[in-house]
């Protein structure tokens, strides 16, 4: 008896656990396919603040040139001295619209070399994006064009030196200047976000 009181025992526990597991992954289940369904909702009614863009030029464009975004060291010909220098970005954003846009930023080419957002093909694809319902941002950062003779602002010591020292002589500038490019283009993306309601983007 007391073998089969135990046993008895044993199987109870055990339907217990069974029953309790089994509820449990009903209840994930239901949980999931809750979850689908309202996914599925949320695809075939899409909520009126998801910004939208169109295929064909729908807005007028609104144009901001030569927008402060930060400041860096920089050659000044005409000083023939390196000076902080103003960072500067272009904005192009549809008119007539209030509710938050998707934002495309540009950084242009030129391997560090060359480059600029004057650039008539860059501006054309600000008014391509920003007549379909985007904000565009075209920046321009330092490249070789603003390295002179004194490079120590440029740089921390250790990337200069790695410039000067191990990387071909009519290279050393452009290994700098892509030190330079990219804390530019992280100023311009906190730029981007610390304004984004005065630029209207999502």
């Amino acid at each position: 008896m007391p073998f089969m009181s135990f046993f008895s025992m044993y199987n109870k526990s055990f339907i217990y656990v069974f029953l309790s597991r089994l509820m449990i992954g009903a209840l994930f289940t239901l949980q999931f396919l809750l979850a689908s369904c309202a996914m599925d909702d949320a695809v075939s009614e899409p909520s009126p603040f998801v910004p939208t863009v169109q295929r064909q030029p729908t807005y007028e464009v609104e144009k901001v040139m030569d927008v402060v975004y930060g400041y860096g060291y920089g050659y000044h010909a005409e000083l023939d001295s390196t000076i902080e220098t103003a960072l500067m970005l272009d904005i192009y954003r549809p008119t007539g619209i209030t509710s938050p846009r998707p934002v495309y930023m540009f950084l242009h080419g030129g391997g560090f070399v060359g480059g600029a957002k004057s650039n008539e093909n860059i501006k054309a694809m600000g008014e391509y994006f920003a007549s379909r319902g985007w904000v565009f941002l075209s920046i321009d950062y330092r490249t070789t064009a603003h390295i002179g003779q004194d490079v120590s602002k440029l740089a921390p010591q250790e990337w200069i030196n790695m410039a000067l020292q191990n990387i071909e002589e009519n290279r050393s500038a452009q290994f700098i200047a892509m030190y330079m490019a990219q804390r530019d283009a992280k100023a311009a993306m906190r730029w981007t976000m610390a304004n984004d309601e005065q630029l209207s983007i999502d």
